[in-house]
């Protein structure tokens, strides 16, 4: 068995270029002194042990773990980032150090708390209440210029959100101004060009590590812009001031998660405290149709149909430019789609018929949808804008249909459709 230092080093040094190599007792050998404090490179180490065969990690966290406590910066540093590592892949296997992590978020160790936080936000994904104990203390990496820092804490706190609510409520001026980030440079485009000055000329990595952080950059806008949707369920009352800046946003902005999130927490707010006027309706029928996504565009026309509910003419107004969007949807190979694109339909043509005329046919068409909510929308599109010719479809429905809400739907269009029948009679001369 190897004694030396430099046995040891050997060791590593197979272990990190050929792994496969190791025996039993050798790997053995290597995470005992890993365990001791043995000066050795166990980042690289201890990540190629667990790449090669993910069943050492068990053994990797027993001996590592008492690293993460001790009195040396670059020791907890380098403990840390091999759990944050091996949490990239294997997040179950490292859920047994996330006490530790939640303690490392203070660590006098700038490095350390970095690392820690990430590790955290991977252990979270796994475990939404491991984040709980780090409430108090995930506010100054949300707001931090980095943006890997900003998005792992940004994790963390939708898993607060997710779980403990409350606790996640006083972080919500942050989550908005994330989501609302200036179109002039920002501190994260400071910080990247920082990076990228001392690598002029070398224009492949360059652009990688511009794209990476702008890639973050827009992550962190979508998570944030996902927990304010979550705290918009379970704690309305804590947006209700917000909801100006958010509607803004959905004026201008082009991320589909972003404007499907933002649409689904004005929504609750707005209907909760029953404070849905014009400034929040027409910005969302101007993010209706501005991306081709169609599941974004879905999410905000079921938005703009709960509003209806109330503020139908306000919303009719405010969604008729978007119509052929609306019409396009439709067309979607989900069924949840065409349900909800329906849902705002029924709206429209109840208070502009001449709006849907247009797509008649293809409402017609809708009758054989699998969707009960998509048929008896037909029926309802039908009862305000259908002609005396889409009677005999009504009646077919009405009496075959399997389900009683559409057969009911398609009655009382029948019904609408026949009164305006009487009421021209009546005004003909």
């Amino acid at each position: 068995m190897p004694q030396t230092d430099d046995e040891l080093e050997l060791l590593c040094v197979r272990a990190v270029n050929r792994p496969e190599t190791l025996s039993e007792t050798e790997r053995k050998r290597i995470l005992e002194a890993v365990g001791t404090g043995t000066e050795l490179d166990i980042v690289h180490t201890l990540t190629s042990l667990a790449e090669h065969d993910p069943s050492v990690i068990d053994e990797i966290v027993i001996h590592l773990k008492s690293l993460l406590r001790v009195d040396d910066d670059l020791k907890r540093g380098e403990a840390t980032l091999v759990f944050a590592t091996l949490a990239r892949r294997h997040p179950e296997r490292i859920t047994a150090v996330a006490t530790e992590a939640v303690e490392l978020l203070t660590d006098e160790s700038a490095a350390v708390r970095n690392q820690a936080v990430q590790l955290l936000a991977r252990l979270v994904g796994v475990n939404p209440d491991l984040a709980v104990p780090a409430a108090s203390y995930v506010a100054r990496f949300v707001g931090s210029n980095a943006p890997i820092l900003r998005l792992s804490g940004l994790e963390i706190v939708h898993a607060i959100a997710r779980t403990e609510p409350e606790q996640a409520t006083a972080l919500v001026t942050d989550l908005v101004d994330i989501v609302d980030e200036s179109t002039e440079q920002s501190d994260d485009e400071q910080i990247n060009n920082a990076i990228k000055e001392p690598f002029r000329g070398r224009g492949a990595r360059t652009k990688r590590r511009q794209d990476n952080v702008e890639w973050q950059r827009e992550q962190a806008r979508a998570r944030a812009a996902q927990t304010l949707a979550v705290l918009a369920q379970e704690r309305p009352e804590a947006l209700m001031t917000t909801t100006s800046q958010l509607a803004a946003v959905l004026e201008s902005d082009d991320h589909p998660i972003v404007l499907g999130e933002l649409a689904d927490a004005i929504v609750a707010v707005a209907r909760e405290h029953n404070m849905a006027g014009r400034e929040v309706i027409d910005p969302l029928g101007m993010a209706l149709g501005r991306l081709k996504d169609k599941e974004t565009n879905a999410r905000i026309a079921v938005a703009l149909s709960v509003l209806a509910d109330r503020h139908g003419a306000a919303v009719t107004e405010s969604v008729r430019p978007s119509l052929p969007t609306v019409f396009e949807l439709l067309r979607a190979d989900r069924p949840a789609i065409r349900g909800a694109t329906m849902s705002l339909l029924v709206v429209v043509s109840n208070y502009q018929p001449d709006a849907v005329k247009s797509v008649l046919e293809t409402i017609r068409g809708l009758f054989a949808d699998q969707n009960p909510v998509v048929r008896g929308g037909a029926a309802w599109v039908l009862s305000a804008a259908g002609t005396p010719d889409d009677r005999d479809l009504l009646i077919s429905l009405r009496e075959n249909d399997s389900n009683a809400d559409v057969r009911e739907a398609a009655d009382q269009a029948l019904a609408e459709i026949n009164d305006r029948i009487d009421e021209n009679a009546t005004d003909s001369p």
